[in-house]
C-alpha cells in the first residue's frame, strides 16, 4: 500500500478533506528501474490536493498487512514543500514532479553521495 498525506508547517498531519489518499501499488519494471505505481480513484472525500501553501507532502509505501509498521515499510518520502511541487508542476505540461525517499532496509540509502 501507499499513503500520501499533507503535513502542516508544524509537522502534524492535516485532518481536513483533500489532505490524504491511500491505495495499493504495483511494482513496474522500466529497464534498470523499478517504479512503485498507484492509481487513486476520483473521490469527493478522499483525495490529495497540492496547494501553494506552506504545507509538506509526506508518504509511505509498505508491503503485507493493510497497516504500516516499521518492519513492513519499503520507503518513505522525505517531506517536500507543496510550494516546490507547485513550482515543478508549473515548469512544463508533464504533470509530474520528483521527490526523494528514504529506504530503511537498503544499505547506504541515506548517503548523500549516492
Amino acid at each position: 500500500f501507499v499513503t500520501l498525506q499533507t503535513l502542516g508547517s508544524d509537522g502534524y498531519a492535516k485532518k481536513t478533506k483533500g489532505t490524504a489518499v491511500e491505495a495499493p501499488f504495483h511494482l513496474i519494471s522500466k529497464g534498470e528501474e523499478v517504479v512503485l505505481e498507484a492509481s487513486f480513484p476520483v473521490n469527493a472525500l478522499f483525495f490529495l490536493q497540492i496547494s501553494n501553501e506552506d504545507n509538506y507532502l509526506f508518504g509511505r509505501w509498505w508491503m503485507g498487512d493493510t497497516s504500516w509498521s516499521k518492519t513492513n515499510q519499503l520507503c518513505q518520502v522525505v517531506p517536500l514543500r507543496h510550494k516546490h511541487i507547485v513550482k515543478a508542476l508549473g515548469k512544463d505540461d508533464s504533470g509530474t514532479f520528483t521527490a526523494e525517499a528514504e529506504v530503511p532496509f537498503l544499505s547506504r540509502c541515506s548517503d548523500s553521495e549516492r
